[in-house]
C-alpha cells in the first residue's frame, strides 16, 4: 500500500469506511495497476486472503492449511473489473471463487 499497516487496521475496525472503499484505493500507487487478467486475479486472491487473516476474531481467520489450499486452487475469472472490487467484498470473501484441486500438509 505504501502506508503504515496501522492505517489499514484502523480502516478495518470501522466497517462503515469499507463500504465505499475500493481495492484500487489501497494499492500502492507507486506501482502500476496490473494489465493482465491473471495478475489481477492473483492480486484479488492474495488481498482476499490477507484481509481474512486480519480478522480481529481468531475463529473466522483461515488456517495456514486453508491459505495454502487456496493458493493451490484453480480460479476462474473475476467477472468484474478490479476498480469495482470493494474492501467490503474482500472482507466478506465475496471474491472467493474457484474449487480446491490440491491439498497442503501444514
Amino acid at each position: 500500500m505504501g502506508k503504515h499497516p496501522e492505517e489499514v487496521l484502523s480502516w478495518l475496525s470501522s466497517p462503515s469506511s469499507l463500504v465505499n472503499m475500493k481495492l484500487v484505493d489501497v494499492l500502492d500507487n507507486r506501482l502500476p495497476l496490473p494489465t493482465s487478467q491473471l495478475v489481477t486475479q492473483n492480486l484479488v486472491y492474495v488481498a482476499t486472503l490477507a484481509f481474512a487473516c486480519l480478522n480481529p476474531q481468531p475463529k473466522p481467520r483461515p488456517t495456514m492449511k486453508e491459505v495454502c489450499e487456496e493458493f493451490l486452487s484453480r480460479h476462474t475469472s473475476l467477472g468484474i473489473p478490479l476498480r469495482m472490487i470493494s474492501l467490503l467484498q474482500l472482507m466478506n470473501r465475496e471474491m472467493h471463487i474457484g474449487g480446491k484441486t490440491k491439498t497442503c500438509d501444514v
